[in-house]
């Protein structure tokens, strides 16, 4: 009888981590409203190489610093490269994030979907906490102001051939961001053409790759020369989001009011914030939540009808960005904002986010790093 050998790879562990500390601490930005969004970085980093022989290596947290790469990497040539991005809040004493471990589990599934390891998205977590923790002086204490966290696993695999790569490198960084509209709630333009596709039906839109942002760049710069903010994708005449955002609508029909968002499918990214407004849309019980498709031929049917009462996008960097105007087929169709700059609906999903983000308002959501 054939005997057969499992092998156990190693995976990522926090009782393995390795913690070098920089000797040379960075200046930090006397203005925080003068710093651009990410490109200011904390002290450290987070390393930890993979190998198809071996599995995960250990992790560390170092100085933040160049990476030296191979130009054959296979994350240059085939982009097998996925990432994640949540936000570090101050409360103090209180330093905390917002349901990471969700962004962590999308992370491990939009690796698979570039053809790298998975890898222990709890133990890597809690690597992430300590990096935090670390360079804890750095999470802004400015109202809406936070500590953006990236991380980011790429092919290192130094050969070029269409395979999965037997080598590959997480790393975490972390950057000084501001409030996403720094002078208050700004609604947004959208435009929409049937000709810009940005995810399809059995695609991977659905992933955090980052694959699917780089054809986003081009179209989103014709739509700022037109004079629009951003891009309303459509697939087969489908809603699916809204720039790099998810999108929902509040109609007003017969049932009452009904606030709609596309279903999670592969056109669909399953964001963060658009989970949580979904949840919190059931618990208040007033208004009708649907997770269906609606096609653009339904949404301007609303407008015209005069039954759309507001709109918005949601994601990591605005958490809700209201939408004032919507051009289509040459024509504009304004969008309420009974507040002058966002809904009443927009307003309240905003402030309640924000202050469970903070901590103002306990939460299971909360996950507090120190």
């Amino acid at each position: 009888m054939l005997k057969v050998v499992w092998r156990r790879y190693a995976d990522i562990s926090y009782n393995k981590l390795v913690v070098n500390l920089s000797q040379k601490l960075k200046t930090k930005p006397s203005d925080l409203t003068k710093v651009p969004f990410g490109t200011v970085f904390t002290d450290h980093m987070i390393e930890v190489d993979w190998c198809e022989d071996k599995g995960w290596g250990s992790p560390e947290i170092k100085p933040y610093q160049k990476i030296p790469l191979d130009p054959s990497s296979s994350v240059f040539h085939y982009c097998t490269e996925c990432y994640e991005g949540f936000k570090v809040y101050s409360n103090p004493p209180h330093i905390l994030s917002f349901r990471p471990m969700t962004n962590m589990e999308r992370f491990v599934v939009s690796a698979e979907a570039a053809g790298l390891p998975k890898c222990d998205s709890y133990e890597l977590l809690k690597c992430i906490d300590e990096l935090i923790r670390i360079d804890k002086d750095w999470v802004p204490q400015l109202p809406g102001y936070t500590l953006y966290v990236r991380p980011n696993m790429f092919g290192t695999h130094a050969q070029l051939s269409v395979t999965k790569p037997k080598k590959a490198k997480i790393c975490v960084i972390m950057s000084l961001v501001g409030p996403y509209f720094p002078s208050g709630y700004k609604p947004i333009s959208l435009y929409c053409d049937e000709t810009m596709i940005r995810t399809w039906p059995g695609g991977h839109g659905h992933k955090k790759l980052g694959g699917n942002y780089a054809p986003v760049i081009n179209p989103a710069e014709k739509v700022r020369k037109l004079g629009y903010d951003n891009i309303l994708w459509l697939c087969q005449g489908h809603v699916t989001e809204v720039g790099v955002m998810n999108f929902f609508a509040l109609f007003k029909n017969h049932h009452g009011l009904e606030l709609v968002t596309s279903p999670i499918h592969q056109m669909v990214l399953p964001g963060v914030t658009r989970d949580s407004i979904i949840q919190l849309i059931h618990e208040w019980g007033d208004i009708k939540m649907s997770e269906r498709d609606f096609t653009i031929n339904e949404l301007i049917e609303h407008l015209e009808n005069g039954t759309v009462v507001e709109a918005f996008g949601s994601g990591t960097a605005a958490v809700i960005c209201p939408i004032n105007k919507l051009a289509y087929k040459g024509k504009e169709y304004n969008i309420p904002t009974t507040l002058g700059n966002c809904g009443e609906l927009t307003k309240k999903i905003f402030d309640e986010l924000t202050m469970i983000q903070y901590g103002k308002i306990k939460h299971k959501w909360n996950h507090y790093i120190a």
